[in-house]
This record gives C-alpha cells, structure tokens and sequence, in this order.
C-alpha cells in the first residue's frame, strides 16, 4: 500500500446528481477513471467493449483504455475521479463491477466533496487515501462471488434506508417476484430480509450517532425507524447496550 500510495497522484474527482449524462467521444485516456454509479444508469465503451452499468455498479477504465460514454436521455447521479497510478501498478480488471457500492463508500464521497470545498494543504493526500480506499473495496466486493440480486437488494436497501422498505418495491428494483426475493436472499445471507434491514438501519444509527450532532429521536427517523421504542429496542438487541449509553461513550472518548 505504501508503493502504491506515494507514486498515487489524484487529479480530479466530480459529482454529478440526477442530471443527464455527458456524451464522451472516443478518447484513449491518460490516466484511471473510477465512476461509481448512485442512481441511474450509464452506458460506456471501454477498448470497444459495451457496458452497461446502473445504481450500485461502478465501472473501472485503466490507463491507455479508449473510452466511449454514449448518450442517454435518463438522468443519473455518478461520481468519477481521475487518477495517476504508478506505472508498476497492474489494475486486476477493467470495466463493470455489479452491486459494489456500499454505504460506507457513500460515506467517503461525502468526505471527498468536503475536502475538495476547503482549504487544506492536506487535501490531495486525503482525497489520493480516499480514492485508494473506494478503490480497494470495488476490488474487494467484485470478488466476493455474491449473488447480483443480492447485492442490488442490498444496494436498493442502503438507498432507501431513511423511508419505508416494502417488500413488492424491493422486488420491483431487482425484477423478481417478492416471494422468492425472500427465499434468495434468506439463501444467500442466512439472514431474513427484516433481520437485515433492522442491521443496516442500527449500524447507519451507529455512525450517526459518531459523527453527527442530531439527537437520539432524530437519528431514529434519519433512519427509517417510525417508532422510537422500536427504534431502542432494536438497538439494543443487536448492539447490547441501549443507543443512549452508546452515545455517552462517545463524548467519554471510548
């Protein structure tokens, strides 16, 4: 990681949200274009090869790759940056990786529009470890061999947390019956979709309560909770201590 970090340069990083997408012409690029794709859809070329690539998905062009992004009329949300690796640096593919985003990666793309709108001398570092990091875990979840209904219902849910969760609209964003959504999923995970869902709500609430300076009953709605008592309950089920001596660790510093 060291290698690879000091010979890193980043250059640029930009956000786009529910806008349509720019055409890009055939270019051969000097160097890596990392987008993550939010919501949406993209539809690229890269070295003559058609991707298709939507919410959750990102897609991987590496140094020397021609790259083509082909014109659509639908809005989409992506964030791309533009990276120098070093040269001894082999990229283990190119093009799509399916269901990879997550919302810890969310997260650092938040970070990285933070850190781009102040002044740092710090700034190309953090945002050169940020990219390195979002790098890594696209490679990391391309290989996890999950199943790609899985991981877009995982993407769906990540998406939707703050609101309600349906069963038929979660089927409906992976265009499959509800009935074996459950079955697929409870297969794959060992974990009910309810189980999972309730897991991903208290550990965003986690992280919230970290960062954040919203109150416990706030968090709870950002979180998709409708009920607070629910909302505790839940916490302390699956963390073992209740969410106000979860926050009281954290202003103690432990």
């Amino acid at each position: 990681m060291d290698s690879i970090f000091k010979g890193t340069k980043f250059l640029t990083f930009s956000d786009h949200k529910n806008t349509i997408p720019m055409e890009l012409t055939p270019r051969r690029i000097p160097y890596v274009d990392l987008t993550l794709v939010i919501e949406g859809e993209l539809h690229y070329e890269c070295n003559g090869k058609p991707y298709t690539v939507k919410g959750g998905d990102a897609i991987l062009f590496p140094t020397g790759s021609e790259r083509i992004r082909l014109k659509t009329d639908i809005p989409a949300s992506y964030a791309s940056f533009n990276v120098q690796l070093p040269s001894t640096y082999i990229l283990p593919f190119e093009g799509a990786a399916e269901g990879v985003l997550s919302a810890d990666m969310m997260l650092m793309l938040e970070t990285v529009k933070k850190e781009l709108d102040r002044v740092s001398p710090y700034t190309q570092e953090k945002c050169t470890a940020i990219f390195l990091y979002l790098l890594h875990k696209v490679l990391e979840r391309r290989d996890d061999g999950e199943n790609p209904h899985v991981k877009r219902i995982k993407q769906y849910i990540h998406d939707h947390l703050s609101g309600p969760l349906p069963l038929d609209a979660i089927a409906k964003s992976v265009h499959l019956v509800p009935r074996y959504v459950c079955t697929l999923f409870k297969k794959c995970t060992d974990m009910t979709l309810t189980e999972f869902i309730c897991r991903e709500r208290v550990s965003l609430a986690k992280k919230l309560i970290v960062t954040s300076q919203h109150s416990l009953s706030e968090i709870s709605t950002i979180c998709g909770f409708t009920d607070y008592n629910y909302f505790s309950r839940t916490f302390k089920r699956i963390t073992g201590v209740t969410a106000a001596s979860y926050k009281k660790k954290k202003f103690k510093g432990v």
